[in-house]
């Protein structure tokens, strides 16, 4: 943070959750914890992750989401160090990689399991940049069949936009004010 107010250069981070990988990455790990499924947060539900803190007994974590601190099921325990990391994590893609594929079952599967993604773009891009979003929004939709996309977009004022199957263009919301302007089940 101190670099970055000495420099005084605006400072901006671009996220492409679905992008397609670029020659030379690797490819994105598999967690699978059988039928018992991921350890999740008590409080928000959120899964374990190279972010969460450990303690050095390693059956208590906190959750980087929320903060709350968690109980470790038996079998996922293990020695932690005094930095809050674990032991094992090099050995564990959850543990080790921000980007991880987990997979759910039973009560995890609870909601439709179409692809969901969010997309909050800044108006203010350039034109080139704009349409590179907007392609990679399109290449999302038309990639997962029956995906679905909630588009946020801001300028000087927000906007939220919800399309309808059989209805030729958006819905269009539009606020100064920093709320959400449609109820959950449009989404």
């Amino acid at each position: 943070k101190e670099a970055h107010r000495r420099a005084a250069l605006p400072c901006a981070v671009t996220l492409r959750p679905v992008a397609k990988r670029r020659d030379g990455e690797p490819p994105i790990k598999l967690a699978d914890f059988g039928a018992a499924g991921p350890p999740r947060c008590s409080r928000c539900g959120g899964f374990v992750s190279c972010f969460s803190r450990w303690d050095t007994r390693g059956d208590r974590w906190t959750c980087h989401l929320c903060g709350a601190a968690n109980d470790a099921p038996g079998w996922y325990a293990h020695p932690g160090d005094a930095s809050g990391r674990r032991a094992d994590a090099f050995h564990r893609p959850e543990l080790r990689d921000a980007s991880v594929d987990f997979v759910v079952r039973g009560q995890y599967k609870v909601r439709d399991q179409r692809p969901v993604a969010a997309a909050i773009i800044d108006l203010s891009l350039d034109d080139e940049t704009l349409r590179g979003v907007l392609e990679a929004c399109r290449e999302f939709l038309t990639g997962c069949g029956e995906a679905r996309l909630g588009l946020c977009t801001f300028g000087q004022d927000g906007a939220a936009h919800v399309w309808r199957r059989g209805v030729s263009g958006p819905a269009v919301a539009a606020t100064r004010e920093g709320f959400c302007p449609f109820a959950e089940a449009a989404w």
